[in-house]
């Protein structure tokens, strides 16, 4: 999400919201780190930034949860996931 399209999604059209949830992610799999790094990082530092100017009450941000394996058996939580060690990676790397 550029900039501007962050900050057309925070315009108050003359009103005012105390919640900001974001759902803005990239999840899917098999993306390269620069696509990550941009669908991820940048997402949310612009979305963060936009929240603080406009002194939002409440920020989440909420990850799809999605689980991906590329075996044809269940993927539990407690199994390793490089997907999301890779997307954790990037979220680690937000600086706001």
């Amino acid at each position: 999400m550029i900039l501007v399209s962050c900050e057309a999604a925070f315009a108050e059209d003359g009103h005012a919201f105390d919640l900001v949830v974001n759902c803005a992610s990239e999840t899917k799999p098999g993306q390269t780190d620069p696509v990550y790094r941009e669908g991820i990082v940048k997402v949310t530092q612009n979305c963060a930034t936009q929240a603080v100017q406009h002194k939002i009450k409440k920020y989440i941000e909420i990850s799809s949860g999605h689980m991906a394996s590329s075996g044809k058996v269940s993927n539990y939580q407690t199994g390793t996931n490089l997907l999301l060690e890779k997307l954790f990676t990037f979220d680690l790397n937000i600086i706001i």
